[in-house]
């Protein structure tokens, strides 16, 4: 795929789009996942199967159950709260935002969407979500279960740490780097007093006072709501306008059309 990204800017490709080749995508929907960005709406579709509930039905349980069980770390890794289906093979993007884009941080694998999608999100792309039935006649997955549920998890976390430190600390500082740091900070703070008034109490045969108690137990408290105003905030936090408008280029439909030849 970074190969093909770096191709099509090459070519200097208005919209690029990418289709799995495992059949599971008919071609005729193509022009449903590019529509929206040949419009000037957006910066990235992307296809999601969860909508059509008749193709859902066939597909295969793992393929299922690793999707539903990581939904919502790959949308807390990602930021695309709004995308149902975020490991969807098929997606388009502008070339304005494709350029923008650090390709030494995609990854070559299973985790390749997410990736771009963390990417999306620092950038500040608008993303749309579109319906898009999938294929399946009853193949069976490739995908371990129990290699995506326990392996999968560490990678997302990962992402979604240097997605928050990229997004809210390098590229923009407003309440939600507040919101984070200080009740990231405040509720480890509190969790490490109370474990070590714990310890302490076990090996003495002491009992802490309700005070003491107190001290461990409200920077807990206040810590985590800060965290979940954070997340809160880092969820209704979508771009307005495309990057393809912000940064002033050229429309495809609007782009002139070539002069005949002599």
């Amino acid at each position: 795929m970074i190969t093909g990204f770096r191709r099509a800017l090459q070519e200097e490709c208005d919209i690029i789009a990418k289709m799995d080749g495992d059949g599971q995508m008919d071609p005729a929907n193509l022009v449903a996942v590019v529509h929206p960005i040949a419009s000037g709406l957006c910066n990235f579709t992307k296809g999601n199967r969860f909508v059509h509930l008749e193709s859902l039905r066939a597909m295969p349980f793992a393929r299922w159950m690793e999707n539903v069980g990581l939904m919502f770390l790959r949308k807390s890794a990602s930021g695309h709260w709004h995308f149902s289906d975020p490991t969807k093979g098929s997606l388009a993007i502008h070339r304005e935002a494709l350029k923008l884009l650090n390709f030494k941080r995609l990854s070559r694998g299973y985790f390749f969407e997410t990736s771009l999608l963390i990417q999306l999100n620092i950038i500040r792309a608008v993303a749309f979500d579109i319906p898009i039935p999938a294929g399946y006649v009853g193949e069976r997955s490739s995908l371990s279960v129990t290699r995506a549920l326990f392996g999968f998890p560490p990678r997302l976390l990962w992402g979604l740490m240097n997605r928050l430190l990229w997004r809210y600390c390098f590229c923009d500082v407003n309440v939600t780097t507040f919101c984070l740091i200080v009740g990231g900070s405040t509720m480890i703070s509190g969790v490490s007093w109370g474990v070590y008034l714990w310890v302490e109490g076990s090996l003495t045969g002491q009992f802490q006072s309700a005070g003491i108690v107190a001290l461990s137990l409200l920077p807990t408290i206040i810590g985590f709501q800060l965290l979940l105003q954070g997340l809160v905030l880092d969820v209704v936090d979508l771009p307005r306008l495309p990057l393809t408008q912000l940064l002033g280029a050229r429309h495809p439909r609007t782009r002139p059309a070539p002069l005949p030849s002599r």
